[in-house]
């Protein structure tokens, strides 16, 4: 079983730079992504994935994937993740994303106000 040793913090939006993250040669960088199934809890992890926006960074025929130009793709309630050794595309509500790279995401939290 895998365990996963906690380090820092980070915020949503610092893990979204790191998944966007190109190389020298503008080709994405791999990452891993742990998460909770919303109705179940179960832990669950992408391995060696990038966001499936940046499929078209890796060359090839990438018309299938989702490709947004701009940071307005960090509001979708879906983050969609390109797993490298499947060639599949998987989906995981960013609320419940919980770690990037063995660092912990915070997600922000809201207070409701109240308005009179």
């Amino acid at each position: 079983m895998d365990t996963l040793e906690f380090s820092p913090l980070i915020s949503l939006r610092q893990a979204w730079s790191e998944m966007n993250k190109l190389d020298q040669n503008g080709k994405p960088i791999p990452f891993e992504v742990w998460g909770s199934a919303e109705k179940t809890g179960k832990v669950i992890k992408f391995k060696n994935c990038i966001l499936a926006r940046n499929t078209k960074n890796l060359g090839g025929n990438s018309d299938s994937f989702e490709n947004v130009e701009n940071d307005d793709w960090i509001f979708a309630e879906d983050w969609k993740f390109y797993l490298i050794d499947t060639e599949e595309i998987k989906s995981m509500k960013q609320h419940l994303i919980t770690h990037l790279n063995s660092k912990e995401v915070n997600y922000p939290q809201y207070e409701q106000l109240d308005t009179y």
